[in-house]
């Protein structure tokens, strides 16, 4: 590349700042059939099970592509022409899993909350109670449009008592809160390499039930995203169908072992809980408000309200913090005009201090010493 590519930090909810350690790895070249290719995807996926509290009752498979991807490949292959899943919704992802149900023609019923409330179990109830057909229900678990973390062990409670299936997308939520797959009795989670995790970009993954998936050979109406022929083809030769992204494979690998050192998932949630409250009080401190109420806020990403002052261009504030080297993320809301603030990555206070000074600076060119919203 002959333009140099000035080096920036990342405060999105993907993809992320990742450790030099995790970079240097991609360095190396691997043939998807090498042995040790093979080997380093056997103890990598065994790795992410223990992570989300699986045990041998679960498998994991890899998906070429983005947390859609991985969840295309879920809904298509879990779902089968006599299912009916209820997909719980509070945000744009949500309303995403509801597109692809449009798109993959499965059956679905929808249950919409405002999206900045927290879901209301007796309200899930009612709806399984009222439709007895349901078979399976679908929820973020971090609903990255807002950042609110929706109440999942609620959530799974409920589908146990009424004997339902459940699909949860995790993608910015598994490696940075901790998941009980077990005993939440998930049936399939899917979440991604670049998120929590903090590798790169280039695949998803989704942990299922052993016995859930030898029941759907066929079901899939994709050839790409069939995850059980996936899975087969691991059992019989431990390979990819298609070409692996060996490099994001490496890379989330020197990831995991990182996230090792770290102290594992509860103190990498200590860090993303003191970023999230460093970048709270600082963002206070000049006059920002939050869009969430403080209790439904996730460690993972905040929502800001778009200040009213005369002053203030969303576009002009982006550019000049980009130009500084900082990248934030504008919003995602249907009824509120916001942007976000990400606390996750390979990033510490020390960095989300050294970002509101720039935000101060970069308010003090627009001639705004104070928001009032």
């Amino acid at each position: 590349m002959s333009e140099k590519l000035k080096k920036k930090l990342l405060f999105t909810p993907g993809p992320l700042n990742t450790s030099n350690i995790t970079k240097k790895s991609t360095l190396i070249d691997l043939g998807s059939r090498d042995k040790d290719f093979i080997r380093i995807n056997k103890a990598l996926f065994d790795n992410i099970l223990k992570l989300g509290n699986a045990n041998k009752g679960y498998v994991c498979l890899p998906i070429q592509g983005s947390g859609t991807f991985g969840l295309e490949a879920t809904f298509s292959t879990l779902l089968t022409n006599k299912s009916k899943v209820l997909i719980l919704t509070n945000g744009i992802y949500a309303n995403r899993l509801i597109t692809i149900c449009k798109k993959i023609k499965k059956n679905y019923l929808v249950l919409k909350f405002n999206e900045n409330v927290a879901m209301t179990i007796d309200r899930i109830e009612k709806i399984l109670l009222k439709n007895k057909s349901i078979s399976h229900v679908s929820v973020v678990h971090c609903e990255t449009s807002s950042g609110i973390l929706n109440p999942l062990d609620e959530i799974s409670t409920l589908c146990k008592k009424y004997k339902k299936k459940l699909i949860v997308d995790a993608m910015s939520s598994f490696g940075g809160i901790e998941i009980n797959i077990k005993k939440n009795n998930i049936d399939a989670l899917v979440s991604s390499a670049n998120k929590c995790l903090e590798g790169i970009p280039g695949f998803s993954f989704s942990i299922i039930k052993r016995t859930t998936l030898s029941t759907l050979k066929g079901n899939a109406n994709t050839l790409s995203l069939d995850l059980f022929d996936q899975w087969k083809g691991f059992l019989k030769n431990k390979q990819w169908r298609f070409t692996p992204p060996t490099h994001s494979i490496v890379a989330l690998t020197s990831a995991l072992e990182e996230l090792k050192k770290e102290g594992g998932i509860k103190n990498r949630n200590k860090r993303y809980k003191k970023n999230y409250q460093t970048l709270i009080n600082g963002m206070n401190k000049m006059g920002f408000k939050c869009y969430l109420d403080n209790n439904l806020h996730s460690p993972i990403i905040i929502s800001f309200q778009m200040p009213r002052h005369s002053k203030f261009n969303f576009n002009s504030f982006y550019n000049n913090l980009s130009e500084l080297g900082f990248i934030i993320y504008p919003g995602s809301m249907t009824n509120k005009k916001t942007f976000r603030i990400g606390c996750i990555g390979n990033i510490y206070p020390k960095h989300i201090k050294m970002l509101l000074k720039k935000i101060k600076k970069v308010l003090l060119k627009m001639n705004i010493k104070y928001l009032s919203i």
